[in-house]
């Protein structure tokens, strides 16, 4: 029944009840359980009851008659009977009035006409939104203050009740007067965050309601914690790693989600929605990112990390030595080692510089720069190199270079000179390793006689002045150099050549006449080999004095240390050094004899083997040197040669050297021997001297007298 039809039906009624109030008061009237007028029943029938007034004789009773009418007018039942009561059943929802008339003999009396309004039908309700949301159960909400609206229809609508409890039980009711279609909105201020539930009860004049279930919204106004923890990359780092894994603690009790942004210089490069709270970008290329997340709630509360930078470098840096550090196996004259790099990455941080002795590390400096200079640095062998990192850890090193540090000059802390007639052997000892040379002269302040260079590095050096003059007084200055280039000379130093004489080094006294053969193994030193202990042995024979007589029998007494054989490789000559320190005094015309045993008359007769001084004749078999003593030499002087070999020898040549022996033969006399005799000076060789002395003095007297002529 529409609005209008109700409206209608209403005035039908009012008139036809005025007309009957106006026609005849009333002698019978409704008793319950009649409706009232104009009431509401929510069944679909209506129970009329009626009762005369007391006035009334209900015995005399002959007719009541009930109607019901449409909203309309139209008359829906008529019904005639004796009984004051009347059931109108199934009846559709609507409008309806009613009355009823007592009938006797004598008149009629009717009720008034009533009212009722039938209807079976529940109200509509539902909900509406929430905050803008459509409210469903368990909807989450993020704000303190909740707006719900309800909406609620029926023709009869009466009125709307909303209940909201917490889990406590009731929080606030609220019943509105309504009328049909309209939307109830409610707002609860200040709710604290809790879980809620709210219904609403929507009833009609007919007292027919209808409740909505009972939804469940969760106020929830906290944003979550969230925190950055490791392996989080922090803000602006690098990393040589082509990934990195973001992972986060959340703590939330309507936890959601967490979303992830990674950005490169292009913009979004991955956005990522998990539950997960960790979450690893992988095959990543070289370069700059930004990352950051944030985390959500089911009420849509949120919170975000700061936007963090991090830089993927997986390239190793480049480093290298530049000319101006000192060489690897490189020697310096100063006390300090200076190091300069070239250091290339987009990303460098630092360099490491490390310098070791023997001992172990002496320093290692980091620093930004790409050069330092270690000072103060002790005479001694170091070792360094240089470890470059980038901020992304990335490292490269460079080789171990090796230097030695030698600021102190070289010293000489020995020299020996030993002479011959035609050289002077100079034997020395310095504080470092040297290669080094004599310049020499006869004059201290002249010495440009030639310069010896030797190119063997050492301590001891060995050099020899050759093709001197015997007799000779010469001066000459060592010059050391050592592997760092610092050359020091030395002091001028002085020596002479032996005397001049035969085939004798160092010439004596005559000795006693006679004949002797004395054979004697000396006992030599040869570089590189052990010293003989052979016993030396001597022979003796006869001979004769220049007076006829017998001579007498002279043994040679060598010792085991009495000579020496030197003998030096160096490249390709050999130098032998062979010396001899008389046991016995030797006449003049005497023949010395000194056997090389290990050297080959081939190579003599080839001229590949030379002698200091020249010997007077040369005997094969092994090269034996025959030198004639000029004067005579005493017992303790010394016998030298020097040969040198223009070809290197062998191990087993040099050590053949040891075997080297010396035989000294007296001169024969020309006179007629007597054996073992020995004879005083002749008398002619005394007249001898006087005719010299004579003539040289009449020399002179005839000198003296032109000049004073």
């Amino acid at each position: 029944m529409s609005f209008i039809d109700n409206i209608y039906s209403k005035l039908i009624l009012a008139v036809l009840l005025f007309a009957g109030l106006i026609g005849f008061a009333s002698a019978l009237n409704f008793v319950a359980p009649t409706l009232a007028n104009n009431s509401y029943t929510n069944v679909n029938w209506l129970y009329v009851n009626t009762t005369p007034t007391a006035n009334e004789n209900v015995s005399a009773l002959t007719n009541v008659t009930f109607q019901l009418y449409y909203s309309n007018g139209t008359l829906k039942n008529n019904s005639n009977g004796t009984s004051l009561f009347i059931n109108f059943t199934g009846l559709a929802d609507g409008n309806y009035s009613y009355n009823a008339t007592f009938y006797n003999a004598t008149a009629s009396n009717s009720t008034v006409t009533r009212v009722a309004v039938v209807d079976t039908t529940n109200p509509l309700i539902s909900y509406g939104t929430v905050l803008g949301i459509a409210f469903v159960n368990n909807t989450y909400v993020n704000s303190s203050n909740v707006t719900a609206n309800v909406t609620a229809s029926d023709l009869n609508l009466a009125n709307v009740s909303i209940n909201l409890y917490n889990a406590t039980g009731l929080v606030n009711s609220t019943t509105y007067s309504a009328s049909s279609g309209t939307a109830y909105i409610i707002s609860y201020v200040g709710l604290a965050d809790a879980n809620y539930t709210i219904n609403s009860t929507a009833t009609d004049l007919a007292s027919n309601t209808n409740s909505t279930k009972s939804m469940t919204f969760i106020v929830d106004t906290t944003k979550p914690a969230r925190t950055s923890v490791s392996p989080t990359p922090a803000n602006n780092s690098y990393t040589n790693s082509n990934w990195f894994l973001i992972n986060l603690t959340v703590t939330d009790i309507n936890f959601a989600n967490v979303t992830y942004g990674l950005y490169n210089a292009t913009g979004l490069l991955n956005l990522t929605n998990t539950v997960s709270t960790s979450l690893n970008f992988t095959s990543l290329a070289d370069g700059n990112y930004t990352f950051n997340d944030t985390a959500y709630d089911l009420a849509g509360n949120s919170n975000s990390s700061e936007t963090r930078t991090v830089v993927i470098d997986r390239t190793i840096p480049l480093i290298s030595f530049l000319n101006t550090t000192n060489t690897n196996n490189s020697f310096t004259n100063l006390s300090n080692i200076f190091i300069n790099l070239t250091a290339t990455d987009i990303n460098f941080a630092n360099v490491t510089f490390a310098i070791y002795n023997s001992t172990g590390l002496v320093n290692a400096t980091n620093r930004t720069t790409t050069s330092i200079n270690f000072t103060g640095l002790s005479d001694t062998n170091y070792t360094f190199n240089a470890t470059i990192y980038d901020l992304a850890g990335n490292t490269n090193s460079t080789g171990t270079y090796n230097v030695t540090v030698l600021h102190t000059l070289p010293v000489v802390s020995t020299q020996t000179p030993t002479p011959t007639q035609t050289s002077i052997d100079v034997t020395w000892t310095n504080t470092q390793n040297t290669t080094s040379s004599i310049s020499y002269g006869t004059s201290s302040s002249s010495l440009t006689l030639g310069t010896i260079t030797t190119g063997t590095l050492g301590v001891t050096h060995d050099l020899v002045l050759p093709s001197l003059q015997c007799g000779t007084t010469y001066y000459y200055a060592i010059n050391d150099c050592n592997q760092a280039g610092s050359c020091v000379v030395s002091g001028t130093y002085t020596e002479a050549t032996s005397p001049c004489g035969g085939g004798v080094l160092i010439t004596g006294s005559s000795g006693s006449s006679g004949s002797t053969t004395s054979t004697a193994t000396p006992t030599p030193t040869v570089t590189a080999s052990t010293t003989p202990t052979t016993t030396p042995t001597s022979t003796s024979g006869t001979g004769s004095s220049s007076s006829g007589t017998s001579g007498s029998t002279s043994t040679l007494k060598p010792t085991d240390t009495n000579s020496k054989i030197t003998a030096k490789v160096s490249g390709s000559t050999t130098t032998i050094n062979y010396q001899y320190t008389l046991q016995q005094d030797v006449n003049a015309g005497d023949t010395i004899g000194v056997e090389f045993t290990g050297l080959s008359c081939a190579d003599y007769n080839a001229g590949l083997i030379s002698f200091s001084t020249k010997p007077d004749s040369v005997t094969c078999g092994s090269v034996i040197a025959n030198f004639i003593a000029q004067t005579a030499m005493t017992k303790g002087q010394v016998f030298k040669v020097d040969v040198t070999v223009k070809k290197a020898l062998n191990s087993t040549a040099i050590t053949q050297l040891e075997g080297s022996k010396l035989t000294l033969t007296a001169a024969t006399p020309s006179m007629t021997p007597v054996a073992e005799q020995a004879s005083a000076p002749s008398s002619s060789s005394t007249v001898t001297w006087i005719i010299i002395i004579v003539i040289v003095l009449g020399i002179i007297g005839f000198v003296v007298f032109r000049k004073k002529k």
